[in-house]
């Protein structure tokens, strides 16, 4: 909601703007060396989302080296675990030329245990902007929560970061 108050032309008024839910510039270590889908970051948003909530997620992901392809998912789950935990984004890339990426998921809070999220399972697309094929209702416990963001690397000599995360709603 924007206020009421005369602004001036060419500045934007940001007051009822969208809320930080968490940030993240710190460089994440380097991932190398396994093939194996790995959690690199989990932040707990438990108690930060409330039905009716329209959130996104966004992860800056950099290619340090290597040209296979990785993939890059979003899990929600109730600790910081990939176990247990329920995809909600994919995105799997080939790296030709592309060494930076931000990877991006919207999560629509339809009631206090249904999350509903678009791009689940198609590993083509960085984001949710445009037309998905496939949506998920994922069951979670809005008091109890973690968004994870995992890698799988195409070969052991990669190397992959992810420079910086938010959430905002």
């Amino acid at each position: 909601m924007l206020s009421s108050k005369k602004i001036p032309q060419g500045q934007l008024d940001v007051t009822g703007g969208q809320n930080l839910i968490f940030t993240n510039t710190t460089d994440s270590p380097p991932h190398t060396g396994t093939l194996i889908n790995t959690l690199i970051w989990s932040e707990d948003i438990s108690n930060k989302l409330n039905s009716g909530d329209i959130a996104e997620v966004i992860s800056q992901v950099v290619r340090v080296s290597g040209s296979t392809a990785a993939t890059i998912r979003y899990y929600l789950n109730s600790s910081a675990s990939l176990s247990g935990a329920t995809q909600i984004g994919i995105y799997s890339y080939g790296f030709s030329g592309l060494n930076i990426a931000d990877f991006r998921r919207q999560l629509v809070v339809k009631s206090s245990t249904i999350i509903r999220v678009n791009g689940t399972v198609s590993g083509t697309l960085l984001n949710d902007y445009i037309a998905f094929g496939n949506y998920a209702d994922v069951t979670v416990d809005l008091a109890s929560l973690h968004i994870i963001f995992a890698i799988a690397l195409g070969n052991t000599g990669d190397q992959f970061f992810v420079s910086s995360r938010k959430m905002i709603k």
